[in-house]
């Protein structure tokens, strides 16, 4: 693996590092972000954070999608590749971050807007526009500059109705948790419930302890459309695309 590029600010050492086809973000020593062209699903966590998309009523088709925590923008990469998105939106605070996407891992930048932004700031002052998905991806590294990745946002009622606010009437949320436990402390029925949602599932990949969950706005879950999304994509991709996709879908 071949570092191509790496600068360090404030205590935190930043890498781009290149495997054959694949780019990667090392952010304060956490793996923050992955991408390869040819393997839009290669079998990692940013799989499951794009798979909650195909639970919106209009996908494949999106009008607009926020991802809140860029990293590198394999996610939204991941979008553009395997949806028609008219509008994404990044959001991140750090200005590394959105430097590095730009220049190593973004391929089809024509509809992407980034925002050097914090994430709850940027929410609260984004009055005049909603979105069928959105992503919560916030995590950073430790101060001490160790692989531990913290969550500098809590998932608490307040959050929760803030981002519901911003979807459109049956759009759909994603948010990465670090494990099953930290999901179903921040998730209980009576939270995401007073927030406005009406159920919840969530995502897990057989190689990561993370767990993506997925909350409904509207009409709820909708298990049957995500499954015929799904074998719509695979159908339409070639087998390298997506023969490396894992997951496992649990309702709750």
């Amino acid at each position: 693996m071949a570092v191509v590029w790496q600068t360090s600010k404030q205590g935190v050492n930043y890498q781009v590092r290149r495997a054959g086809n694949s780019v990667r973000l090392y952010t304060g020593g956490v793996f923050h972000s992955q991408w390869n062209a040819s393997r839009p699903l290669a079998g990692h966590l940013w799989d499951v954070l794009f798979l909650p998309a195909l639970f919106c009523s209009n996908a494949p088709r999106l009008d607009r999608v926020l991802v809140l925590g860029v990293g590198g923008g394999a996610v939204i990469n991941a979008l553009n590749h395997l949806l028609t998105v008219k509008h994404i939106t990044g959001v991140d605070f750090d200005p590394l971050h959105l430097r590095i996407a730009k220049k190593h891992f973004l391929q089809n930048p024509k509809n992407v807007r980034l925002v050097e932004c914090d994430a709850q700031a940027f929410v609260v002052r984004d009055t005049n526009e909603f979105y069928d998905f959105i992503i919560e991806d916030l995590f950073c590294g430790a101060p001490d500059d160790s692989s531990e990745a913290i969550r500098p946002i809590a998932v608490d009622v307040e959050w929760l109705q803030a981002l519901n606010e911003k979807l459109i009437a049956q759009g759909v949320l994603a948010i990465n948790f670090e494990d099953e436990a930290q999901m179903r402390r921040a998730l209980r029925p009576k939270v995401y419930k007073a927030a406005g949602f009406q159920n919840r599932a969530f995502f897990r990949h057989p190689r990561y302890e993370n767990v993506i969950a997925v909350l409904f706005k509207g009409e709820g879950k909708n298990t049957k459309r995500f499954t015929e999304n799904l074998q719509s994509l695979c159908a339409a991709f070639p087998t390298a695309a997506t023969r490396d996709l894992r997951y496992q879908l649990i309702n709750t």
